[in-house]
């Protein structure tokens, strides 16, 4: 019997068993504990991702309950009705990723590497040969703040300030019933996040991309600090998880360690192999535009569907022998970061900064070790990695 049960322990230990019954024996499946369809094939989760006219990445459209609660927090809080552009739909989408598109073009990247490469050089030099260290908290987390933040154009000594800036501004926006005081910190917060972005000089990267957009009136003061809090926020989670699950994967497989030591370039695909075969993002969430049949299975309007990308990036039918994690595999049409119109704005930046770490960590340690207990999960629907994970590297 197929079930979907993400926050049991045997799931969170190992999805992939319970997903690949899915796929095998209903891939487009209801579950009535969280009243959605969980859709588990690559071809069905491909076609969700790219099929705009029928699904609605913006929460409000679900008529579940979660429409109505949605559109009530964003009332409520101070930009709550502002566009993120990972959940809006077009013309808001189109015309806020046409202005931010400009800002990681593949030029600018490459201009940010040696930044990159000098950022990991550091945190991997302060790791401890040979003695126990806590890879989220002494690695992926800083390096995964700093590396975005800088990117985005904030000024090292600002980092601190933008990051206490965002967490009020998103906690009220995200609050069903947010207190007054909540309220009144994320107003005072966007006024003066606002303040910075106008008067703070030297802007660069990102930001001063989205200045001058904002300049030329083609997008607004608020949308821009939402896009900021969007691309500081969204990223920093998976973009940790990954280096986390990175480092679990070739602590399993150390003959293929082994081979990033002995041939650096390796350390590319080790990054895409990673992703297809434990993505930090496993749940993509889409809502039903208009009523149709879905293989077989009847779509009605405001129905919340779940394409679950670390299914899919598990199928048989796309991948060969897809259990098996091998960095010398030919690259395919992965889906960790989604398709169409939403597609991960920052991959080619997070593709890079993770073969950049892998490559300074393995130049430094010969052999990876996880030690126990293994990795501390939080039940999560949406992202895998660990909270903590100690290891030893020598």
């Amino acid at each position: 019997m197929a079930v979907f049960r993400p926050f049991s322990a045997a799931y969170l230990a190992d999805p992939y068993p319970f997903l690949a019954r899915l796929r095998e024996k209903d891939p487009v499946f209801k579950s009535q504990d969280f009243g959605a369809w969980v859709v588990t094939r690559h071809a069905d989760c491909l076609r969700i991702l790219t099929d705009d006219d029928r699904f609605s990445s913006d929460p409000v459209t679900s008529r579940t309950g979660m429409g109505a609660v949605v559109s009530h927090m964003r009332a409520e809080a101070p930009l709550g009705n502002v566009a993120i552009l990972g959940s809006c739909d077009p013309p808001d989408h189109t015309r806020i990723r046409a202005e931010v598109n400009a800002a990681f073009t593949p030029r600018q990247i490459r201009e940010f590497e040696p930044e990159i490469e000098g950022m990991a050089r550091d945190l991997v030099q302060r790791l401890p040969a040979g003695r126990p260290f806590d890879v989220v908290s002494q690695l992926a987390e800083p390096y995964a703040v700093i590396s975005i933040l800088a990117y985005i154009g904030v000024q090292p000594e600002h980092l601190d300030g933008v990051r206490s800036l965002a967490h009020p501004i998103m906690t009220a926006r995200s609050t069903e019933n947010p207190s007054p005081e909540l309220l009144a910190a994320a107003a005072g917060a966007h006024a003066q996040f606002a303040d910075y972005l106008q008067h703070a000089p030297g802007h660069r990267g990102v930001i001063a991309v989205l200045m001058e957009a904002v300049a030329k009136e083609r997008i607004t003061l608020d949308e821009v600090i939402m896009l900021i809090i969007h691309i500081t926020t969204a990223g920093n989670g998976p973009a940790a998880f990954a280096v986390g699950n990175l480092l679990m994967a070739l602590a399993a497989h150390p003959d293929q360690y082994a081979m990033v030591r002995a041939d650096p370039s390796l350390a590319t695909q080790a990054v895409e192999e990673m992703l297809r075969w434990d993505s930090p993002v496993q749940l993509i969430n889409r809502f039903v535009r208009v009523p149709h049949e879905f293989e077989g299975k009847k779509f009605r309007a405001g129905e919340s569907v779940f394409a679950v990308v670390g299914s899919a990036n598990r199928d048989a039918a796309v991948f060969e022998d897809p259990d098996r994690f091998d960095i010398t595999r030919s690259p395919g049409r992965l889906l960790s970061f989604g398709q169409g119109i939403h597609f991960c704005l920052g991959a080619p930046l997070a593709r890079l900064e993770l073969a950049i770490l892998l490559r300074t960590f393995a130049a430094r340690f010969a052999t990876i070790e996880v030690l126990p207990p293994g990795p501390q999960r939080a039940p999560d629907l949406l992202i895998r990695g660990a909270r903590q994970l100690t290891v030893r590297a020598g």
